[in-house]
């Protein structure tokens, strides 16, 4: 998650909270019919809704690894992704420095919904940010 929509999210600066970019294998972030957010899902489920295999780097999703969350914070996360999504851990690669993986807790698309609602289409971090990201935060300004 972007640190500005994180911060709308949890209703507060995330000043304190350990913020690093990481990466989760063996999934995909798809576009979401209607929805200007992904859904992360396996690489497997991913393949049969793309129709075709997915390449090595959209197996590999770059996202945001945040530590230092109060249980507050957890709870309107939770609440902010919704029933769409469910709580699993993974193991996860720091990009910025060499530290083993790590658990963490990830939000993946429903399986249930995913037949219905994933597009069989890779969703775009840098397309976000350029064309839907300042719907997003409290100050869209920073993205213009």
């Amino acid at each position: 998650m972007n640190e500005h929509i994180l911060a709308r999210v949890i209703d507060r600066p995330t000043d304190g909270l350990d913020i690093q970019r990481a990466q989760l294998t063996g999934h995909c972030r798809l576009k979401i019919r209607g929805a200007h957010y992904p859904g992360l899902i396996p690489a497997s489920v991913a393949e049969v809704a793309l129709g075709r295999p997915a390449t090595l780097g959209e197996q590999t999703v770059t996202g945001t690894l945040v530590s230092g969350l109060t249980s507050s914070d957890v709870a309107l996360l939770d609440a902010f992704e919704g029933e769409e999504y469910e709580v699993q851990t993974a193991l996860v690669n720091t990009i910025d420095c060499n530290s083993p993986p790590v658990e963490a807790v990830v939000y993946l698309y429903a399986p249930a919904i995913v037949s219905r609602n994933v597009l069989p289409c890779v969703w775009s971090y840098d397309e976000f940010l350029k064309n839907h990201a300042t719907q997003w935060v409290v100050d869209p300004s920073m993205y213009r």
